[in-house]
């Protein structure tokens, strides 16, 4: 059962920002927690009570895992092109400021 809770709230929540970092740990547990559950079903094969959770749980805290990878790559190659972007902005302007350019506001007409 707490396997698949964590499966559940990790899937919910690994696309959030912020959350995914912390994420990412809980759906590791909830991981381990399937794992753990999976083997103890296993152990005990007159109770196979609990199984098909377990392996919902397992399932939902890979596809978490996957989900927080591949969000956090979104993330970082969106923050890079906006960092470009502002870099490019700020050279350029940089740029047409300079002493000497005859480029921009500063403009002089050469006689």
């Amino acid at each position: 059962m707490t396997a698949l809770v964590l499966g559940i709230i990790t899937l919910l929540l690994c696309w959030v920002p912020i959350f995914n970092n912390i994420i990412f740990i809980v759906a590791i547990v909830g991981l381990i927690f399937g794992i753990i559950a999976m083997v103890m079903v296993k152990k005990n094969p007159t109770k196979r009570r609990g199984f098909g959770m377990a392996l919902a749980g397992l399932i939902l805290s890979v596809v978490s895992i996957a989900g927080v990878l591949i969000t956090q790559s979104i993330y970082s190659k969106a923050l890079d092109a906006a960092s470009k972007a502002i870099d490019d902005t700020y050279s350029s302007a940089a740029a047409e400021n300079a002493p000497g350019s005859l480029s921009g506001r500063h403009r002089h007409r050469i006689r």
